[in-house]
């Protein structure tokens, strides 16, 4: 178990309540003043901010993940690709910094790169910029055909579906879609692989 000295826990304290104020101090500006300016300026600081408060929360959860037999237990890799940081932010924030190592591609060259070493899954946004989908679906199961890929699709067409089916994707996810039904979908497809990627 990890212990901490006085001065750690007051540094720890001081690099989460930082980002944590400019969220209320944005958020108390806007209850009283609502010019577009402010509003903008606020939205960006605001998710600054929270990836800040997020990075932050994400070591401390490193170090405090538990020990097993006194050896710290793997994280699994999982790679994001999608080419909208907003919707990756909330796939990094959706899994546990405990359990998974996110690892983030915005489009199908950054992604193709990242899967040496494989990652333990990949979820997958089906209209990227550059390369589709569908390629960069072929080419991560013609490294690993049993690599689990969740598809994530803003398009309801059941062709989009069958394209993606018939080239081996696991699981399939029209936006908006739930986070937790995410995160049940891929504990559920990890839970069936075969042999542990870190």
């Amino acid at each position: 178990m990890n212990t901490w000295d006085e001065e750690t826990v007051a540094r720890i304290g001081h690099d989460l309540r930082g980002p944590l104020a400019v969220v209320s101090g944005f958020a108390a500006l806007l209850a009283v003043r609502g010019d577009e300016r402010l509003r903008l300026e606020a939205a960006e600081q605001i998710t600054a901010a929270a990836n800040l408060l997020s990075d932050r929360i994400d070591s401390l959860l490193t170090d405090l993940a538990p020990d097993v037999a006194g050896e710290r237990v793997e994280r699994l890799r999982i790679l994001v690709i999608d080419d909208d940081p907003h919707l990756r932010r909330l796939l990094r924030a959706t899994l546990d910094a405990a359990a998974f190592d996110v690892v983030e591609a915005a489009n199908g060259d950054e992604a193709l790169a990242m899967l040496d070493p494989l990652p333990a899954l990949v979820v997958l946004d089906w209209h990227l910029p550059g390369a589709s989908g569908g390629d960069i679906l072929r080419e991560i199961k013609h490294a690993d055909n049993a690599l689990p890929v969740v598809v994530l699709t803003g398009d309801a067409r059941n062709g989009e579906r069958v394209l993606a089916d018939s080239l081996g994707a696991d699981a399939y996810l029209t936006k908006p879609f739930s986070p937790l039904q995410l995160l049940n979908t891929i504990e559920r497809l990890v839970s069936q692989g075969t042999r542990p990627r870190g």
